[in-house]
């Protein structure tokens, strides 16, 4: 499927069209109606890099294997998110460990209100920090991150056992945010492939957030 628009992808803005023969989502997004219609998220900033207010359906195109779908109707995106911070707590977080805490904090603090947000720690083992939750106080305490010696991250792990835990909650909305440094991934070999595959297979939004000394980890 392509989506075409004369605006490039950051005001967030839901998308209803037509699409009979697409897989049902897990969930109904808010204001749909009818089995047959189908709700996207897209972006659109202009060319100076600010929202776009008062986009129509004629601003957009859809297309599914080469036919063009009707958009009936476009609207701010104000379902809220449930979002998960996948965060990396091994020994190679611990020389960015105050910046990665002071990212954090204001993160959630600018996210948590209307939204839910868990914290699961990857040192090791994908380990519950704090489960989904919109108060701000008790997320600050979570994302006051301890780096464990001796340890190393489990990232595919992570997203894996995240992504299950997302699509069960069964909201309108679900992203994941892994914030992760360049150091030791802990899977082993034989559960890659397959891992790869389900997480292709997975309806989820990812966005990384790195170091600005690191690299991206191999996936």
């Amino acid at each position: 499927m392509r989506i075409r628009s004369p605006f490039v992808p950051a005001c967030l803005l839901a998308l209803l069209a037509a699409l009979a023969s697409l897989a049902a989502p897990r969930l109904l997004a808010a204001g749909q109606a009818g089995d047959r219609e189908r709700t996207m998220y897209v972006s659109a900033v202009d060319a100076k890099g600010e929202p776009v207010e008062g986009l129509g359906p004629d601003a957009f195109v859809v297309e599914e294997d080469g036919r063009r779908r009707e958009i009936l109707r476009v609207s701010k995106a104000i379902d809220p998110i449930d979002l998960a911070l996948l965060v990396d707590n091994s020994a190679a977080a611990q020389r960015v460990l105050i910046d990665m805490r002071t990212a954090l904090s204001n993160f959630v603090t600018k996210m948590a209100p209307g939204n839910e947000i868990a914290v699961i720690g990857l040192a090791d083992r994908p380990t519950i920090i704090t489960d989904y939750t919109s108060d701000v106080k008790k997320l600050s305490e979570a994302v006051k991150i301890i780096a464990m010696p001796s340890s190393g991250m489990t990232l595919l792990d992570g997203l894996m056992e995240t992504a299950k835990g997302l699509k069960k909650r069964e909201g309108p909305r679900a992203m994941l945010v892994p914030v992760v440094t360049d150091g030791v991934e802990l899977l082993l070999q034989g559960r890659r492939a397959r891992d790869r595959r389900r997480r292709r297979a997975t309806p989820l939004r990812r966005h990384w957030a790195l170091p600005p000394f690191g690299r991206a980890p191999h996936t």
